[in-house]
């Protein structure tokens, strides 16, 4: 699995395992589940360095909603409060903002931090 995540992201993230699995009994089969992924900060910036590098975006806050496919294929969340980023100036809020998205390409486009 781990080969198989390395080679579908074009570049080694993963050296071993870390899923775990779990079921509902001891006399079930359990499902195969990955931990939780987050984005550590680097060491190229704060958020006003990412703001002024940015040439059109959002900034989402909050967390009113979010879902994955099945396949974890793709993406969905949902905030309550969103700043529109226009050449590299925060210019105004939007309600309720949303991203969407294919997971391999989301994590693929990550471009602070990359060497």
């Amino acid at each position: 699995m781990v080969e198989e995540a390395n080679a579908k992201a074009k570049r080694q993230i993963f050296s071993g395992s870390g899923g775990a699995n779990r079921a509902t009994a001891f006399y079930r089969v359990p499902i195969e589940r990955m931990t939780n992924i987050n984005i550590d900060p680097g060491t190229d910036g704060n958020l006003d360095d990412m703001i002024k590098n940015t040439e059109k975006g959002i900034i989402l806050d909050g967390d009113r909603s979010w879902s994955i496919g099945s396949n974890r294929e793709q993406f969905h969340f949902g905030t309550e409060i969103g700043w529109l980023v226009d050449d590299g100036q925060v210019t105004g809020v939007v309600k309720n903002a949303t991203y969407r998205g294919d997971t391999l390409k989301f994590w693929n486009s990550l471009s602070a931090g990359r060497r």
